[in-house]
């Protein structure tokens, strides 16, 4: 009875949110349609970001809680990119920082 009320409360959430439901599979298919759902989340986060620059005046009220704002939409995508590791689509080598360590 718990399990099927959190699969009903699952259920009702993404489908109120709007969101589409990605089952994994172990063809190529499969994971380059993962691949790409989760890079188009990825700049949909972006788009948060810029949204959120936007809104945070340095004057304003809620500086503070526009700037934990932006923080947490820039962990969201950092997050979304250790995902796209995990199934297979790593970083590019080319364009990670690092440090020269003497």
């Amino acid at each position: 009875m718990l399990a099927s009320f959190f699969g009903i409360m699952t259920t009702s959430f993404f489908e109120s949110w709007g969101h589409k439901t990605i089952i994994l599979m172990d063809t190529e298919n499969d994971k380059s349609a993962l691949v790409a759902e989760i890079k188009n989340f990825r700049k949909e986060i972006d788009a948060l970001i810029q949204k959120a620059d936007r809104l945070w005046l340095p004057d304003a009220v809620y500086h503070r809680q526009m700037g934990l704002v932006k923080t947490k939409l820039e962990e969201a995508k950092m997050w979304a990119g250790k995902v796209l590791e995990k199934v297979g689509n790593p970083f590019p080598p080319e364009l990670a920082d690092k440090a020269d360590v003497q």
